[in-house]
């Protein structure tokens, strides 16, 4: 029987190659792997950030697939457009809502702490 042919990890370059692909990772990220944290962290991206730009990249995906393959578009470039900026609509909507409804209840809750926890008596 012969023996088995050396693999890439053996040879005595890939060695070399390895070690100063690791001596670079762990300069960079301060580990020598890249699977010892998860890609958010080590971009300093928050995860609900991180989740709406893979939606906005899926929609965009889809709608360029559905563009071509099912429509038969010819200029399928506007669906993926079209679809980020709705995307993209959408998350400034649900920020504009959300300052929307807190300062709608800052108000009045401004008011009744106000009331509670003033020195006055109010006859």
């Amino acid at each position: 029987m012969d023996p088995a042919p050396p693999t890439l990890a053996e040879e005595p370059g890939r060695r070399a190659l390895s070690a100063r692909w690791n001596s670079w990772l762990q300069g960079i990220t301060g580990s020598r792997r890249w699977r010892d944290r998860p890609l958010g962290e080590l971009l300093n991206i928050d995860r609900s950030v991180l989740v709406q730009a893979l939606k906005i990249a899926l929609s965009a995906g889809l709608s360029w697939a559905l563009a071509s393959w099912w429509f038969s578009s010819p200029s399928p470039i506007w669906a993926p457009i079209t679809a980020s900026l709705i995307a993209l609509l959408t998350v400034q909507a649900s920020i504009r809502d959300a300052v929307e409804k807190v300062s709608v209840d800052a108000g009045p809750l401004g008011h009744c702490c106000r009331l509670v926890f003033s020195h006055h008596k109010y006859p």
